[in-house]
């Protein structure tokens, strides 16, 4: 038998923090990575969906997380010139939606 999410043993709010600290671990290794492989790593976490059943405080984090992570996918893509500040503003986002759930900054 093939354990899906929604057998999982795990809360909503344990699977929203394994996915934020993925989401920081990927901008982490993708910050300094040539740009193709960059690109290829945060189009990955751009094309993640919403935890199931999260409370709305951090339902709200991670959609403004994902949001955040597709504009840096978006401006990747178009070599737009803001380009700090988009992986600022996903880095911000991030740290929010991680900070919600009680994890410590890295």
């Amino acid at each position: 038998m093939v354990a899906k999410w929604s057998d999982s043993i795990l809360t909503p709010q344990e699977l929203s923090l394994i996915k934020a600290r993925y989401f920081r671990s990927i901008l982490n290794v993708a910050k300094p990575t040539e740009e193709a492989s960059a690109l290829r790593l945060i189009g990955s976490l751009a094309n993640d969906a919403q935890t199931a059943d999260a409370p709305p405080d951090l339902a709200a984090a991670e959609l403004a997380a994902l949001e955040a992570v597709r504009r840096l996918a978006e401006s990747m893509h178009t070599r737009e010139h803001n380009l700090v500040a988009a992986w600022n503003g996903a880095t911000r986002a991030v740290q929010h939606w991680l900070g919600l759930l009680g994890d410590q900054p890295q």
